[in-house]
């Protein structure tokens, strides 16, 4: 029931958002417009398909289907904080990428990339959202004998030990982020 609520959520996304997508168009192309607001409209737009896109992905990772293509894990770190600064996201923090170059760059892994990218660009987000203006979030990755490890630090408020293990579990909330939206 779950995988099929997420299936027809991103089904149901799909046309309002082509139809507003293509009305903002036609507005562009013909009328008088605010640009700042057209712009809003345009973000928030790809915004909420981004979301149906990413909701088709987790469904699909519950029964198993994933894509298996050759990722260059250095340009998917690139492009996470690249949208994230494109977005806005950073707000006053500083947002740093530190990869390695010697004595040589990180490998390719084989993974879906979309899902890579929406895991790490998850985890850059909440270390924002839980950060103060004035923080550093450090996104870096490095190789660890046969594997590649990628961090996400931040020098935010943290996670209190006893809500340590329940961070795995779908949907829950720290008592520090009741407030925060998302």
């Amino acid at each position: 029931e779950h995988r099929r609520f997420l299936r027809r959520l991103d089904h149901e996304l799909k046309n309002p958002l082509t139809a507003i997508r293509l009305a903002l168009a036609n507005l562009a192309e013909g009328q008088e417009r605010s640009p700042l607001l057209l712009g809003s409209v345009e973000r928030e737009t790809l915004r909420i398909g981004r979301l149906a896109a990413d909701l088709r992905k987790l469904a699909d990772v519950e029964v198993g289907v994933l894509e298996q293509a050759q990722v260059d894990l250095a340009d998917l770190l690139r492009e996470v904080v690249a949208a994230v600064e494109e977005q806005g996201e950073a707000n006053g923090r500083t947002l740093r990428l530190a990869l390695p170059a010697a004595p040589w760059p990180l490998p390719s892994v084989q993974g879906d990339p979309d899902l890579l990218f929406l895991a790490v660009h998850n985890l850059v987000i909440n270390a924002l959202k839980f950060s103060e203006q004035g923080d550093m979030v450090e996104v870096r990755a490095n190789e660890q004998g046969n594997h590649l490890l990628i961090e996400v630090a931040d020098t935010g408020c943290g996670i209190p030990n006893d809500e340590a293990p329940h961070i795995w579990d779908e949907l829950y909330r720290g008592q520090g982020a009741h407030g925060t939206p998302g």
